[in-house]
């Protein structure tokens, strides 16, 4: 698109990230919740050197979710975390982070790590919650790509998801291509008369 064209959408520089992760059993294997952590804690040193400010917190989700760590400025962050931060049990009830979500006045981006280890039952309960944030998703193996491009096209474009090739890892080019998506103001056009949003500008 042309700069005349890509000025007509308004940045999206929202300020709060939420990392939205997977603590069930199946995470244990392949060193898959240590890579996890790797990841967060890579992610957030990426934040805090790009000196964006952002405020950052960090739901877990198996049977249940809840909030690990609430709200906080990416400078006071307790960074980094421990390998033995999260704790992985349990069956997973991926739905069960959604409550949490519903309850975000602010629009924010959404970062779920899972290895999607799972099916969803009801889409339509996602379509409120990802038409009013951005949502990435890092998919470890084994993955469901069926899930994961589901959700992705409820997000309607304001979101991406990213398939590990590597067992149990995230990349480096997953890393740092996430850390430019948080850091960065996305353009996005909103429809005056119904303030719902379009299609985001690609680059």
């Amino acid at each position: 698109f042309s700069q005349q064209i890509t000025s007509l959408g308004s940045p999206c520089n929202y300020e709060d990230i939420i990392f939205i992760c997977d603590t069930s059993g199946s995470m244990k294997r392949n060193s898959k919740i240590n890579s996890m952590t790797n990841f967060v804690n890579q992610i957030i040193s990426n934040i805090q050197d790009s000196q964006v400010s952002r405020n950052i917190g960090i739901i877990s989700f198996k049977q249940d979710s809840e909030w690990i760590i609430k709200m906080k400025s990416s400078k006071s962050f307790p960074y980094p975390l421990e390998n033995d931060f999260f704790e992985s049990s349990g069956m997973t009830n991926f739905d069960s982070w959604i409550k949490l979500i519903r309850k975000l006045q602010k629009p924010s981006f959404l970062v779920l790590i899972s290895d999607m280890d799972t099916n969803i039952q009801n889409k339509n309960k996602y379509i409120p919650i990802l038409k009013k944030h951005f949502f990435y998703q890092i998919i470890l193996p084994p993955g469901n790509k069926y899930t994961s491009e589901s959700l992705n096209h409820i997000s309607n474009g304001y979101g991406q998801y990213f398939l590990s090739e590597t067992k149990g890892s995230i990349s480096k080019k997953i890393t740092q291509k996430l850390s430019s998506l948080l850091t960065t103001p996305r353009p996005q056009l909103i429809c005056y008369q119904t303030h719902s949003r379009y299609h985001p500008i690609k680059d």
